[in-house]
């Protein structure tokens, strides 16, 4: 296929890099990306530490509410007068929303930025991390399986490199409403640290792992190569999420990095949730007022509950 293949790095990639690599991305609906799977009514029983989130509205007092539903809610209700602090609120909000949904998103360790990955991209190689993500054993590895990317505003999507500088015109944009500020791919993002990912789980943990317990080899099949290499992701635009499953094999990681056209099609399947009620004023242009209605918070809990069965799979089924 015909297309320009630049080397670029993960927060540059967009739906046509994709196509250049013969990524598609296929939306599904509820019943069949679950794989059939009935779930719960997004329900959740009184002693979890999100229960009182699914039952307080969002302009409840502070001082009414208790951790982790205040900081949750002030997350959805608060004012911000700059990107970068709209940034900031969501990396907090999702990563805690999150770590509250217990194992095994939360094993022991933090839902924070995942150690340095190297995106091998037409010859050259380009550092990076996910937004967030959550790992297979915190405690016996940095083995990754969950990467989550989150909408960000250009600007703030800056380089990886001390010396490099952001591609946005600052004073420029802040002379405009934040809504019209240009987004990155954060979908194409996740398909890019994916691929990233491949090569850090196969061969950078382990390799990572036995320098550090030599002596004491593991063999197991998380130190395993694993071709192809499943793998869940997630999107927030927002406090929307889309969720994914991924599958990267070797023919597509070799592709990208040498800059060639893969003749195997690689699928990627999304699920994005209907969200059953309107926010009061209307939905807003970045997707911050998503989660505030109930009933909407019920269907993000409900897909992350279905969505755990993911988290580390050796094959998806039926689906892929």
């Amino acid at each position: 296929m015909d297309m320009s293949r630049v080397g670029k790095p993960v927060q540059d990639w967009n739906q046509k890099d994709l196509l250049a690599y013969n990524i598609h991305i296929r939306p599904q609906p509820q019943s069949v990306f679950f794989n059939g799977l009935r779930y719960n009514d997004g329900t959740l029983p009184s002693t979890s530490l999100l229960h009182p989130f699914l039952t307080t509205p969002v302009k409840t007092p502070n001082g009414n509410t208790t951790q982790p539903t205040s900081a949750l809610l002030s997350s959805l209700h608060c004012r911000v007068t700059a990107s970068f602090e709209l940034d900031g609120i969501i990396d907090h909000f999702v990563a805690r929303l999150i770590e509250c949904m217990g194992s095994p998103y939360s094993c022991g360790g933090p839902i924070s930025t995942s150690p340095t990955l190297t995106l091998h991209h037409c010859g050259k190689k380009y550092p990076t991390y996910s937004d967030l993500c959550v790992y297979s054993d915190y405690l016996v590895s940095d083995m990754i399986s969950l990467p989550i990317t989150l909408e960000r505003f250009v600007g703030l999507n800056v380089p990886f490199e001390d010396d490099a500088e952001s591609k946005l015109n600052i004073e420029d944009w802040m002379q405009k409403p934040m809504e019209s500020w240009p987004r990155d791919d954060a979908e194409a993002k996740l398909i890019a640290l994916a691929i990233a990912t491949y090569n850090f789980n196969n061969y950078e943990v382990p390799k990572l792992y036995h320098e550090e317990h030599k002596g004491r080899p593991r063999v197991g099949p998380d130190f395993m190569v694993h071709d192809p290499m499943f793998l869940a992701g997630m999107v927030w635009q927002g406090t929307r999420p889309s969720f994914y499953k991924l599958s990267i094999r070797s023919d597509l990681v070799k592709a990208v990095g040498a800059g060639k056209y893969p003749h195997t099609p690689t699928r990627v399947y999304r699920y994005t949730p209907v969200f059953p009620e309107e926010p009061e004023g209307g939905m807003d242009k970045l997707w911050m007022n998503a989660m505030k209605p109930l009933a909407n918070r019920r269907v993000v809990i409900q897909c992350l509950e279905a969505f755990k069965i993911f988290l580390g799979v050796k094959r998806f089924g039926s689906a892929i």
